[in-house]
């Protein structure tokens, strides 16, 4: 842990004064953690062994980190090639966008679908593992032990994040074209009490889990703040074409960029 530190804070004071020309081996570092003992969550999610978990993270000085757990067989950096052979390196170019241009801290992870065996526990708790790897090293990442946390989901990555909303509180929250892979239930017990800005987008011609999940995850979210739910025209269950894809990039930066960077946001600015 402190050899991780070490390097992941290099990586952000000099990377950080180095810019947008900052060279490969300063923009993200690939770790991975082998399977552990036990999960440290609560309840009937106690008592399970950790998953292994891949993930790669971007330091970045602003005091704010974001976690992005991609759908259903995707890598760190793009969406699953057994599926779908549009952006396989979707979610390396989003990380480096924030990180450039300091939105965020940003921590990749990868999500395997062994993950789906069992109800989808095993995916709640490497999306769990990778947040609390997260807020482990946020004063190494982000610059600060207190970070503002953002949780970004697509599919059934956006389940896993749903199911963890309450538990984790991000103070904002992106759920793209979100599936119930992890449990109705888990999500429902996750989504009905977060109370913090949650931005749901689902394309109108998603093949997968189809226009309604937005209605269905709207209704599960009723205390949310600042909720948008946001249905593209012509957009398919993986944003395949390039226009879709810009717009994913936009409603990112929409949904985590500060709007006065010269403050952190407080609970006051999600109503």
């Amino acid at each position: 842990p402190n050899f991780d530190d070490a390097k992941w804070t290099i990586m952000r004071i000099v990377g950080g004064t180095i810019g947008r020309r900052r060279p490969p081996f300063l923009r993200y570092r690939v770790k991975k953690l082998p399977e552990g003992p036990q999960t440290p969550g609560v309840g009937s999610e106690r008592g399970r062994s950790l998953p292994s978990l891949e993930f790669a993270v971007h330091p970045a000085t602003c005091g704010r980190i974001l976690v992005v757990y991609p759908g259903l067989g995707a890598t760190i950096d793009g969406e699953s090639r057994a599926l779908t052979s549009s952006h396989p390196l979707r979610y390396r170019r989003l990380a480096e966008k924030l990180q450039e241009e300091r939105v965020a801290a940003v921590v990749r992870l990868a999500n395997p679908g062994d993950g789906y065996h069992a109800g989808g526990a095993r995916a709640v708790d490497r999306l769990r593992r990778g947040l609390d790897e997260a807020l482990r090293h946020a004063r190494a990442l982000c610059g600060t032990h207190d970070p503002e946390l953002l949780l970004m989901g697509f599919s059934a990555g956006a389940g896993a994040a749903a199911a963890l909303a309450r538990e984790y509180r991000p103070k904002r929250l992106l759920l793209v074209a979100p599936s119930e892979d992890a449990g109705r239930e888990r999500i429902v017990a996750g989504l009905r009490k977060y109370p913090r800005r949650l931005c749901i987008v689902v394309g109108d011609e998603d093949e997968v889990v189809t226009r309604e999940a937005g209605s269905r995850f709207d209704k599960i979210s009723p205390i949310a703040r600042r909720k948008e739910v946001i249905y593209v025209p012509g957009c398919d269950h993986f944003f395949s074409s390039d226009e879709h894809d810009r717009f994913l990039e936009a409603t990112v930066m929409h949904v985590f960029a500060l709007r006065n960077k010269s403050r952190p946001e407080t609970d006051d600015d999600s109503r």
